[in-house]
């Protein structure tokens, strides 16, 4: 169940502003083809708005602002360059108003989820080489709205599970496995949310307008439109994995081993905005069209967006760790254990059940140009050594060190507090849609510098009678105090604060914990 009561302060609103300095910014610059119709998006925001003017019941003024041409219609051409923002009335921080979310009912909303899950697994050794494992996990999951209606229920999946070991010298001492196995992410609550408000808290998308007011042109939550719904065709994600290891005794208290593992995830979901997609005759659209049977309807229901499979998108994973270890044992009184991490991680869509851009610019389609690349956030090599050191007389030492080759990142621009990959600067044509696509090296195109971090500990126990055990110890974290930066501005023309490239996170300064325990 998700329960959520959320609630608007100060006047009610939250609001997207732009500073004074830059008073007098067109629609069109201000949405740096963001929102735009035409090639880069539907259209649907700059339409929506335009319907807005045309009901509103001033919606002579809006003429008279817009429609330069006196053709009796306001384009979005005419729209984009004719809305200019420069008011500052009402504007809490003394902000050029440009767009604000206001909830105009307040009240809680209640979402819950119900799934079936089976599973079945077993385990067959033959002779002392062969040990098989399989198993099924069958699940089925329906997500209700805030009035206990039932919105979606999606189909029936069905996740093997198959391992296979094989000891070679059938004495336990080395062994070669693989695996594969298929996992499925049900949808969370989240999305039911997005879907599912039909009572409680509603609020109003609006802009501001030369007619010096806040113009809705669009309505969240509540019963007259739904904010979003389950397209019929949309999947569960899943993610199919494949693994294959060897492991060997070189003595019962030292092994080393060896994994390889390969993952691929698909049926990824996003939200559309069908208005560029399903038309398959636009110019916006091309061969990135998606008809109204890709989502299943012969007719859309009316909705602001909707809850869909994203056409093309998947995410690749390929690793390897190779790892040593030596146990602690009766005669041997030192622990080691030694690892090495290659992590190679492509894809052309980081969503993740959390409805964003995807579905609604054909630029960030999965399937567009440069779209596909290294995953930003991945780390690509890890290296891990801990160890420790009990002597006869209660005493521990022990450390860690962790070496990462440092996090992989895109060089972005922000819109509506998202960092987006860089585009290119002159559009061209691709797949019948021109439009200024990804720049070939702005997803995951950069990494952040190296770094490790060392780590101790020293610990004594101590029998105090009665069966009780008294541990005292210290713990120093960042022993070597090398702080160093673990985050990089990713925003094409930095923040105002740092620049693109530029360190802005590090890792904490070495610090000390003192503590002890009791054991009984």
């Amino acid at each position: 169940e998700h329960n959520l009561n959320q609630v608007y302060t100060g006047d009610g609103a939250r609001y997207t502003s732009i500073a004074a300095a830059d008073a007098g910014a067109t629609l069109d610059s201000y949405t740096n083809d963001s929102w735009l119709g035409e090639t880069d998006i539907s259209g649907d925001d700059y339409n929506r708005i335009i319907t807005a003017m045309a009901a509103a019941p001033n919606s002579a003024t809006y003429l008279g602002l817009y429609d330069t041409d006196l053709s009796g219609d306001i384009s979005q051409a005419e729209l984009g360059a004719g809305l200019m923002f420069d008011s500052t009335a009402g504007n809490p921080n003394g902000q050029v108003n440009v767009y604000r979310i206001a909830q105009v009912q307040v009240g809680p909303t209640n979402f819950k989820t119900e799934g079936d899950v089976f599973f079945a697994q077993d385990s067959w050794s033959i002779d002392e080489h062969w040990t098989i494992n399989a198993g099924v996990r069958a699940e089925r999951w329906s997500h209700f709205d805030s009035a206990g209606g039932k919105i979606f229920t999606f189909d029936w999946e069905y996740a093997p599970r198959l391992s296979v070991v094989y000891d070679i010298n059938g004495d336990g001492a080395s062994k070669v496995w693989g695996f594969f196995g298929t996992y499925y992410d049900p949808i969370r609550t989240n999305m039911t949310d997005f879907a599912g408000t039909v009572t409680g808290s509603i609020l109003e998308e609006q802009v501001y307008t030369g007619a010096g007011e806040w113009l809705t042109h669009r309505v969240r939550g509540g019963p007259s439109v739904a904010d979003a719904f389950f397209a019929p065709t949309t999947k569960t994600p899943y993610t199919d994995e494949f693994m294959i290891g060897w492991e060997h005794s070189q003595t019962p208290n030292q092994s080393i081993s060896v994994t390889y593992t390969d993952r691929e995830t698909g049926d990824i979901l996003e939200d559309y905005d069908l208005g560029l997609y399903t038309d398959c005759t636009s110019d916006g659209a091309g061969d990135y069209c998606l008809p109204l049977s890709y989502f299943g309807f012969s007719e859309a229901p009316e909705a602001n967006y909707f809850i869909a499979t994203l056409a093309g998108a998947k995410r690749d994973y390929k690793g390897w760790e190779v790892s040593w270890r030596k146990r602690r044992s009766a005669d041997s009184q030192w622990f080691l254990l030694a690892s090495i991490v290659n992590n190679d991680a492509k894809g052309n869509s980081n969503s993740d059940s959390n409805a964003d851009f995807q579905g609604d610019v054909v630029w960030l389609d999965p399937r567009s140009p440069n779209q596909y690349g290294k995953q930003p956030g991945n780390i690509e090599w890890l290296a891990k050594f801990a160890g420790s050191y009990a002597f006869n007389n209660g005493l521990e030492v022990g450390a860690t060190y962790r070496w990462n080759s440092g996090i992989r990142y895109s060089r972005t621009w922000s819109i509506f507090g998202r960092h987006l990959p860089e585009r290119v600067e002159t559009a061209y044509e691709d797949g019948g849609v021109t439009t200024r696509w990804l720049a070939d090296d702005s997803v995951g195109g950069y990494e952040g510098s190296s770094y490790g971090q060392l780590d101790a500990r020293v610990k004594y126990t101590m029998e105090v009678g009665n069966g009780m055990e008294a541990e005292f110890f210290l713990d120093v974290f960042n022993l070597l105090d090398d702080q160093a930066a673990r985050r990089f501005m990713d925003l094409d023309a930095g923040d105002g604060v740092y620049d693109f490239q530029e360190a802005s996170d590090w890792t904490d300064p070495r610090r000390f914990y003192l503590g002890a325990r009791l054991s009984f």
